[in-house]
């Protein structure tokens, strides 16, 4: 009898296949947690929450709706809770989107981000963090350390997942970080405007963008900014998505029918490029 180890059978994935419609308008923002993932339209109010699980499976099982006015906010998961905001305000609700009592005060919300954390919702004068507790969600609030104009307020928080710090452009002036375990915002000047942000968390403390000049950028604090040459159409820039795990970040160029793979920690160092298909409008990083 062959008594050697067996070698693990390989895993491939499936083809991309529709696994289920929801009834649904206007734009979409999705967030996960291990138990639930969340959908919202800002253009609506409306959120469903979905069972992560039947996902997995190909299934799409609909928990509940959450129902608010239109407005720029966010639903998200945290464990088995959903922090939800409403169009002054974040509140705490059960997987079936009932209250559990838990708000706090958020004046015109912009979007919501989960951390290491906890998550995080930007307020015209901060940020609200909401955070798991023996009772259900708590809620702290992180204000700016000086009034901040709407035009430079923090919205569309990006990280590292899993990473507790967070990073949005601060309009013209440069990039907000937010550190959510120290509870603290830093503001860094840019030479250019950023149109994304992203925090990779890394011991460098080192933020990805990309700028309005179609560039892939890397900031340090305390170091000169690097950057790549020009890469992206400054035309669609509102189509491009910044991916940042522990050694890369990935972008999808449009235009240019490719993927582009940057060592973000050798100089914005453009490491492989990948072509596609079909124009890549959209890009999520899987597997890490």
């Amino acid at each position: 009898m062959d008594r050697r180890p067996r070698r693990p059978r390989a895993l491939l994935p499936g083809p991309a296949r529709v696994t289920g419609t929801l009834d649904w308008d206007g734009g979409i923002r999705a967030a996960s947690s291990e138990t639930l993932t969340a959908l919202f339209s800002p253009d609506t109010g409306t959120g469903v929450v979905l069972d992560r699980a039947s996902l997995g499976q190909g299934e799409v099982e609909e928990l509940t709706r959450v129902r608010s006015e239109p407005h720029d906010g966010a639903l998200v998961p945290l464990g088995r809770r959903l922090v939800a905001t409403t169009a002054d305000s974040v509140i705490a609700l059960d997987a079936d989107g009932e209250p559990l009592g838990a708000e706090a005060e958020c004046a015109e919300p912009r979007g919501g981000h989960p951390t290491r954390v906890g998550v995080v919702v930007s307020c015209a004068d901060g940020a609200v963090l909401a955070t798991e507790s023996d009772d259900g969600l708590e809620f702290e609030r992180i204000p700016y350390p000086e009034p901040v104009p709407d035009e430079e307020r923090a919205g569309a928080f990006d990280n590292r997942p899993g990473r507790p710090v967070v990073a949005a452009v601060a309009g013209q002036r440069g990039v907000w970080v937010l550190d959510t375990r120290a509870r603290s915002w830093e503001l860094l000047p840019t030479d250019t405007p950023w149109v994304r942000a992203v925090a990779a968390s890394d011991p460098d403390d080192r933020v990805v963008g990309i700028d309005s000049a179609g560039r892939v950028v890397v900031l340090t604090p305390g170091e000169p900014v690097a950057a790549t040459e020009p890469l992206l159409p400054v035309d669609r820039l509102d189509e491009v998505d910044l991916q940042v795990d522990a050694n890369r970040a990935y972008v999808n160029d449009p235009a240019g029918n490719m993927l582009l793979e940057i060592d973000y920690a050798d100089g914005a160092r453009l490491a492989r490029t990948f072509p596609a298909e079909v124009a890549p409008v959209h890009l999520a990083e899987t597997g890490r």
